[in-house]
C-alpha cells in the first residue's frame, strides 16, 4: 500500500500555489510510508513454530 500511496501524495502537491506547507507534510509523510515500506520488506521471516518436544517425521516414499 505505501508502494502505491508515496508516488499519489508526492503527485498531489505538484502545481499548488501553497506548496511550501504541504510540500513539508508531503515530504514528511513520503520519508515515512518509505521507511514503513523498506521496515515490512526487509523484516525476518519467521520460521515455522515446532514445539520443542515433538520431532518432524520425515516423510516415507513409496
Amino acid at each position: 500500500m505505501a508502494a502505491v500511496y508515496a508516488p499519489v501524495s508526492v503527485g498531489s502537491a505538484v502545481g499548488e500555489s501553497w506548496t511550501y506547507y504541504y510540500g513539508l507534510a508531503v515530504a514528511f509523510e513520503v520519508i515515512i510510508l518509505a521507511l514503513v515500506l523498506r521496515l515490512a520488506w526487509t523484516w525476518p521471516r519467521a520460521a515455522s513454530p515446532v514445539s520443542p518436544g515433538h520431532a518432524v517425521a520425515p516423510l516415507q516414499q513409496t
